[in-house]
């Protein structure tokens, strides 16, 4: 793991003073835990050491510009000296910064005007462009030892998250639309839309549940290429582990407890399957399902129906009576056999909830198709 740290906070003098701004438990802490990156854009920039101290300036046309005591504008200077910076700064976990600094102040740098106010330092707009999702801290976090572990956890599993999603959405590149990376994204999303309805005294692991979900159907492409012979989340179960170490996973039992949701989260059990049986299992198990159904549902299966040749729709009888793949197994087939009774499997209350509404609008949609076809 690797974070960047504004220098003078790990005791480096490096200010226009010539002093440091030391945070004593970062400088003693942070180095247990990750490769240290640090950085002092003034410095860095070439303005010098002690140097005249410069501020933010809001220059109506010219926008925010850094200008010393003595007047000298470097702003130049500094944009020119980002600019190079910038690309070597990709690999980093996160970014403690010195806040108030003209550099890396976090919203709370002043900005001399008419009306005042508080910006970002120019490093930290820069870091903050180049890599929006690059967590940002101060050094205001940071109180004890416990603080400063808790920091490099989260940004741990921040990480991990980044990499999984880079990884599955190379993994589904070729995917179909009704199980391509669009329908993970969703599937994520309905997750994250459970946890946040759950109740407060609910204990849950966010990352596993958030893996989970965006690793859930990694083993799909092979049950698609065999017609239905491999049982997808059985098979990404077993994907699972390794993917997870290769992405930097290191908790073995954590890594088996995100294959168990994988592995659980299949609608029709047959081999290989298990119930969710933890509250992060049957978070990721309604999250699938409420993109089985609704609107999009609906959607889903017309496009799989039409990748498999099936008709547009048939008679409940042919439906019924026919096999997944067939030129039966149309959307109707999907929704006689699985789609229809999706809300009555759901294992959270929220899950229940978000189902309903759905549930209503694709049973109108289906009976409104039957009776078009019928007249």
């Amino acid at each position: 793991m690797r974070i960047g740290v504004s220098r003078c906070l790990l005791g480096v003098r490096c200010r226009y003073d010539g002093r440091s701004k030391p945070c004593a438990v970062l400088a003693s802490e942070l180095g247990k835990y990750a490769k240290v990156v640090d950085v002092c854009p003034e410095l860095d920039c070439g303005l010098g050491c002690p140097r005249v101290a410069v501020d933010l300036y809001d220059c109506a046309g010219d926008g925010i510009r850094m200008i010393s005591k003595e007047g000298v504008d470097v702003t130049g200077r500094m944009r020119k000296w980002l600019e190079k910076i910038m690309p070597s700064l990709r690999n980093l976990d996160g970014f403690i910064l010195k806040a108030r600094s003209p550099s890396c102040g976090l919203g709370n740098t002043c900005l001399r005007s008419e009306g005042n106010g508080y910006v970002d330092g120019l490093f930290t707009a820069a870091l903050k462009k180049a890599y929006p999702k690059l967590p940002l801290v101060d050094e205001s976090r940071f109180t004890d030892a416990e603080s400063v572990a808790s920091f490099v956890s989260e940004l741990k599993g921040k990480s991990l998250l980044r990499r999984v999603e880079s990884g599955v959405r190379e993994l589904l590149s070729n995917s179909p639309a009704c199980h391509d990376w669009d329908h993970t994204l969703r599937v994520y999303n309905n997750a994250r839309r459970i946890m946040s309805m759950l109740e407060p005294d609910q204990e849950f692991d966010e990352l596993m549940v958030a893996v989970a979900s965006l690793m859930h159907d990694i083993g799909r492409s092979k049950e698609l290429q065999d017609e239905g012979k491999t049982n997808h989340a059985a098979y990404g179960a077993e994907l699972a582990p390794g993917l997870l170490r290769k992405w930097g996973a290191d908790d073995e039992r954590w890594i088996q407890n995100v294959a168990d949701c994988i592995r659980s989260h299949r609608f029709r059990k047959r081999d290989g399957n298990q119930s969710p049986n933890t509250l992060e299992a049957k978070i990721v198990f309604d999250a699938d399902k409420l993109d089985s159904i609704g609107a999009i549902g609906i959607g889903r299966s017309f496009h799989f129906a039409g990748r498999v040749g099936a008709r547009v729709h048939n008679t409940e009888s042919e439906a019924l009576n026919s096999k997944s793949y067939s030129v039966n197994d149309s959307a109707y087939r999907e929704y006689l056999v699985k789609l229809r009774n999706v809300h009555q499997r759901m294992l959270t209350e929220p899950g229940r909830k978000l189902a309903e509404k759905r549930h209503e609008f694709m049973v109108g949609f289906f009976d409104v198709l039957n009776q078009e076809t019928e007249d």
